[in-house]
């Protein structure tokens, strides 16, 4: 009777399921007599009905294709896509695990406390950010070329209370008081305020967009799930158990993202170096950039003696190349010793840019240590020799995070994939992948025949007579020349600027003094090349004269 019950409820819930259970009242019916007499037939049954409709289907379809194109094409689609869906719905979760797995490796579970230590060092480093980008804007035809944004360039006001705001935010986010909103607005703000630098020529996407990339990435990271924190003492003062000792993926992420976002700008760095072949390394390209710095004021001139000495240039690329291949590895090692050791591949590509190219990204400095610095051990070592509220007792099994934060959501596995595809886009305006320096030349000569070098200019006032003085420190009148040299005209910015200069002032008062008049400052330009077998900077052109600018009027004065 038992058997008879559960073929009729297994025929009720082919409703439900017409792929497997119409099967089953079939089987249970028969299931008192033996499998060679029952269920064999039935299984070669099944089997013999699904192959001959089956193969009816493909008859059926081949010859519907045939006689008519658009329908062929149609059923193709539609098999590929039953295909797809079928590859989907079988191998998706083994994917999907096996792609997160990989893609977060290599993020440490960090302790709580150290995530709040790292809060304070974190506003330390958005404070200063701030501090250094607040200067003078003015409205430039720069990207991204936003009305918004250029109305704020051109908004000092407006700008003023934005970064006021800024600080106010950064001071609750140092505290850790409503630290997750507080975050929330401290990015857009930053976000803003980088765009609108962007925007007045203060500086460039490639300064920031690490920063500014670092800075959104880290949205969801449980700031306000850490100690050292006001949230964490309101949450205690309210009977809620301490977040204390809880440790997870999810705050190990907060100095892990840096490094992704670091590192896989640098390997498409590498990537765009190599793409067209090894002509990057065996022509010694970092010669030709390194040259070209050295004329704009590296602190060194260490690039000049490695361009004079072609193996040594190309063993200096060959370097170059690896470090910036071989830094993102250290992200996705699993954390311990030779992840450290991997991250300092990033150092000597830091040094480098200032010490051959002037160029001191800081911004990329503080990414860069957010990942290298082992948080870790850092704060242990502080919390040692520091009594008080910062001392921390350790424990040996953290419980579960009552929150969840422990473990990392979709949204950590999503930004980390948008990471690394940004990398591998090419966008202009300095986004997607990182092409500066990429570029090379087939010869010297025909860096000689094109010569980026940037010429000697130099500001003076008397040029041409025997008492002529050079002006120091005047870049801002000597872009004046060189742009407005064409129409003769000085915008009044300019205006005020030369003449409240302070050494341009006291050079006037002299010529006065001396009898000279008309006081004239004038620009002067001499083409600058390089001698390949000297290893130094020559001069082969005479000086020419670009502009001059009477002071009494404050006109240019047309040569």
């Amino acid at each position: 009777m038992l058997i008879f019950l559960l073929a009729y409820l297994g025929g009720i819930l082919t409703i439900f399921s017409p792929c497997v259970l119409p099967v089953l009242p079939f089987v249970f019916a028969r299931s008192e007599q033996s499998f060679r007499g029952s269920g064999l037939p039935i299984l070669f049954g099944m089997a013999a009905t699904f192959t001959v409709l089956a193969s009816l289907a493909a008859v059926l379809l081949g010859w519907a294709a045939r006689v008519s194109p658009l329908l062929g094409s149609a059923i193709r689609r539609a098999v590929r896509a039953q295909v797809a869906a079928a590859a989907a719905h079988g191998l998706g979760p083994t994917l999907r695990r096996s792609l997160g797995s990989a893609l977060t490796r290599g993020i440490p579970e960090l302790r709580a406390e150290v995530l709040g230590f790292f809060r304070v060092v974190y506003a330390a480093f958005l404070f200063l950010a701030l501090v250094s980008g607040r200067s003078r804007l003015s409205i430039a035809d720069g990207w991204p070329d936003w009305r918004w944004v250029a109305w704020l360039a051109g908004r000092a006001d407006v700008m003023a209370l934005i970064e006021y705001g800024l600080f106010a935010l950064l001071a609750l986010f140092a505290i850790g008081l409503f630290t997750r909103t507080v975050y929330w607005l401290i990015a857009a703000g930053m976000t803003t305020c980088v765009l609108v630098w962007i925007q007045s020529r203060q500086s460039t996407v490639h300064v920031w967009i690490v920063a500014v990339f670092t800075i959104l990435c880290l949205i969801p990271v449980p700031w306000h799930a850490t100690p050292l924190s006001v949230d964490d003492a309101i949450r205690r003062w309210r009977g809620r158990a301490s977040v204390r000792g809880l440790r997870g993926k999810s705050y190990g992420y907060a100095v892990w993202m840096p490094g992704l976002v670091l590192g896989t700008v640098w390997a498409s760095a590498a990537y765009s170096k190599l793409e067209g072949g090894p002509e990057w390394i065996l022509g010694g390209a970092v010669k030709y950039h390194w040259v070209i710095d050295a004329a704009k004021g590296a602190p060194v001139e260490w690039g000049l003696w490695l361009a004079h000495h072609h193996w040594a240039a190309v063993l200096m690329s060959f370097c170059g190349v690896f470090f910036e291949a071989v830094f993102v590895l250290a992200v996705f090692a699993r954390p311990g010793r030779w992840r450290y050791v991997l991250a300092l591949t990033g150092l000597p590509l830091l040094v480098g840019f200032y010490l051959f190219h002037n160029v001191l990204w800081w911004p990329w400095w503080f990414v860069y240590l957010s990942f290298a610095i082992p948080w870790t051990w850092l704060y242990d070592l502080v919390a040692s020799g520091v009594r008080g509220w910062f001392r921390v007792a350790s424990t040996p099994t953290p419980p579960p995070s009552p929150d969840g934060h422990h473990n990392l959501r979709p949204v950590h596995i999503v930004l980390i994939a948008l990471v690394c595809v940004h990398a591998m886009l090419e966008l202009p305006e300095g986004f997607g992948r990182f092409a500066s320096y990429s570029n090379t030349y087939a010869s010297t000569a025909v860096f000689d025949s094109v010569n980026p070098i940037n010429p000697v200019e130099r500001l003076w006032i008397g040029y041409g007579t025997a008492r002529a003085t050079e002006v120091v420190d005047a870049e801002l009148a000597a872009n004046a020349i060189r742009a407005l040299a064409h129409n003769g005209r000085l915008s009044p910015a300019v205006v005020d600027w030369i003449r409240t200069h302070e050494g341009i002032r006291r050079l006037i008062s002299l010529r006065r003094l001396a009898g000279e008049s008309p006081p004239r400052l004038t620009l002067t330009r001499q083409r600058r090349a390089f001698d390949w077998t000297q290893g130094r900077f020559h001069t082969p052109d005479p000086v020419v004269v670009v502009g001059r600018i009477d002071l009494d009027s404050m006109t240019v004065i047309k040569e």
